[in-house]
C-alpha cells in the first residue's frame, strides 16, 4: 500500500514540475518558429545579422544558440559553429591516445554544451559565456600543454 502510494505521488510531483512552466514552453516554441520562418524568408544564406524584437518582448531567435545562429548568420553561420565542434572534436580524438580520463572529461562536456545549444542561447546571459569560454581556455591550454 506505501509503494502504491509513493507511486502515485512521484509521478504527480513529476507531472507538476513538467507542466509547471506550460507557458514558457509555448513561448520557447513560438520563438524557434519565427527565428526559423524569418531566417528561412529573408536570407537563408547570411541570416539578417541581427535578432530582432517581434510581437513578444523577447528577441526572436533567443533561447537557442543554434537557431539564434541560423537567424543572424544564416547556413554561413550554423556550417562555422558545426566546424568549431568539428576541431573540438579532432583535438579529443588526438588527446584520447595520451588521457584517457581528460579525454572521457572533453567528450562528456562537448556533448553536453552541444546539446546546451539547442535550449540556451550562449550570446544572451553573460555567466554562461563567461563559462563556455573559459572552459574553451582551459582545453586549449591543456593542449598546448601536452602537445596535442
Amino acid at each position: 500500500m506505501v509503494f502504491v502510494g509513493a507511486y502515485y505521488y512521484f509521478f504527480e510531483v513529476v507531472d507538476s514540475i513538467a507542466n509547471a512552466r506550460e507557458g514558457s514552453t509555448s513561448t520557447r516554441m513560438l520563438l524557434y518558429n519565427l527565428a526559423f520562418q524569418m531566417a528561412t524568408e529573408i536570407n537563408i544564406y547570411t541570416g539578417i545579422g541581427v535578432k530582432p524584437r517581434g510581437v513578444l518582448p523577447l528577441p526572436i531567435g533567443s533561447h537557442s544558440t543554434w537557431l539564434g545562429v541560423f537567424l543572424k548568420f544564416g547556413i554561413v553561420g550554423v556550417l562555422l559553429l558545426c566546424f568549431f565542434f568539428i576541431s573540438i572534436l579532432k583535438s579529443t580524438i588526438k588527446l584520447s591516445f595520451c588521457d584517457k580520463t581528460a579525454f572521457r572529461y572533453l567528450v562528456a562536456t562537448c556533448l553536453m554544451i552541444f546539446l546546451f545549444f539547442f535550449f540556451e542561447d550562449i550570446d544572451a546571459p553573460q555567466m554562461v559565456c563567461f563559462l563556455f569560454f573559459t572552459l574553451l581556455g582551459m582545453s586549449i591550454k591543456y593542449k598546448n600543454e601536452n602537445k596535442i
